[in-house]
């Protein structure tokens, strides 16, 4: 983890900041392991039929495979592995396992998404694993035998990302939703700190946004990937509304307290809650397991 092409140095607040980093590589593993139990071959689906954002996280995957591939050839090992620390904590955890939760914990076992989900995350282990092996010897080995495997994750070779993995469309639209979400949390940190709302579901965001990022936008769920109750897109026109970041042009956010009642199940805010305390998406999730 250290740039072996300088001098090394060694203090407590270094080897606390290697502590930090083993902890989020560990966590990473643990989301993934987790989330793969019980997962079979007929559940898995062709990663065409992929939503956008699995198929973000795969092009960025690839994009990871290129930076790999060109510092084993140059041994860049270093490199290598701030890469790797960096796409556990900024692409997997902070952003795709954080948006993803609600769908692994909460959809019905057939739902596409969560099928989606599932998949992409067996893909993401069977890559990691590999790839940290060399630094990471014993985690490793310990979340390939985690995973049922009896042979050592020593023994296996590095995987090739496909090249249907990129995606160079989907990579320029979802750098433009990072961008709004990153504006949306900042506007939800705010009313976290004046005790508006506590969790981001309390809330409903009003996200005023240009003509043209409306229509990048136009397919996807904002609140769930705002991780808000519900969310309304507004045309900005050229009023300023809200929050806003100054880098990043054409978007501002107003953030409200949701209405309706917190469902049990999924702990969004819903007008409809039923006399069981859930909404209706779970109410028909738990049918759907029964039946």
């Amino acid at each position: 983890a250290s740039d072996y092409y300088d001098d090394l140095k060694l203090d407590n607040a270094i080897l606390q900041a290697q502590t930090d980093s083993y902890r989020r590589i560990r966590n990473t593993f643990r989301y993934l392991i987790g989330n793969l139990n019980e997962l079979k071959e007929n559940e898995k689906i062709d990663i065409t039929k992929f939503p956008e954002l699995e198929k973000f996280i795969l092009h960025r995957l690839w994009e990871i495979d290129q930076i790999i591939q060109d510092c084993i050839l140059n041994y860049n090992f270093h490199l290598m592995f701030t890469t790797l620390l960096n796409f556990c904590s900024n692409d997997l955890s902070s952003f795709y396992f954080d948006i993803r939760k609600d769908t692994i914990y909460c959809d019905s076992l057939n739902s596409q998404k969560r099928r989606a989900a599932r998949t992409l995350l067996n893909i993401l282990f069977n890559f990691m694993v590999r790839w940290l092996a060399p630094s990471l010897a014993f985690t490793c080995e310990e979340a390939w035998k985690a995973r049922g495997n009896n042979s050592s994750i020593h023994l296996e070779e590095f995987l090739k990302a496909d090249e249907l993995y990129k995606n160079d469309m989907i990579a320029k639209k979802w750098a433009k939703i990072k961008d709004i979400r990153r504006v949306i949390t900042g506007a939800l940190e705010l009313k976290r700190t004046d005790k508006t709302i506590g969790s981001s579901l309390e809330a409903h965001i009003d996200i005023y946004l240009s003509k043209e990022l409306i229509l990048s936008v136009k397919n996807i769920d904002l609140a769930e990937i705002a991780i808000t109750s519900s969310a309304t897109i507004i045309d900005k026109g050229d009023s300023s509304h809200g929050f806003y970041i100054d880098d990043i042009e054409g978007v501002s956010v107003d953030v409200k307290k949701a209405e309706g009642s917190k469902c049990n199940r999924c702990w969004k805010f819903d007008k409809n809650i039923n006399s069981d305390g859930i909404c209706q998406r779970c109410s028909d999730t738990i049918k759907k397991q029964t039946i």
